[in-house]
């Protein structure tokens, strides 16, 4: 016989509950389109985003170049 005086340790999940309400459905019935987004803390960074229509068209056209443009600098 043997006998141990060590507790057993058990692995906890511990569930966020925010983690459940992140999960968002944007359907276009018409088009039968569908998208489902399943990402912790995504209704927190929606929150915090700029409303549409807070940048021009100008300035996000030259964030676009910028972004291609450092793109195309990594991939060649």
């Amino acid at each position: 016989m043997s006998y141990s005086t060590r507790k057993q340790r058990t692995k906890q999940a511990f569930k966020n509950p925010k983690a459940d309400k992140d999960t968002i459905r944007i359907a276009n019935d018409s088009l039968k389109h569908e998208i489902i987004i399943i990402e912790p803390g995504f209704n927190i960074w929606l929150a915090l985003q700029r409303p549409r229509g807070h940048y021009d068209e100008v300035y996000l056209g030259q964030r676009s170049k910028l972004f291609v443009l450092n793109y195309d600098i990594r991939v060649n």
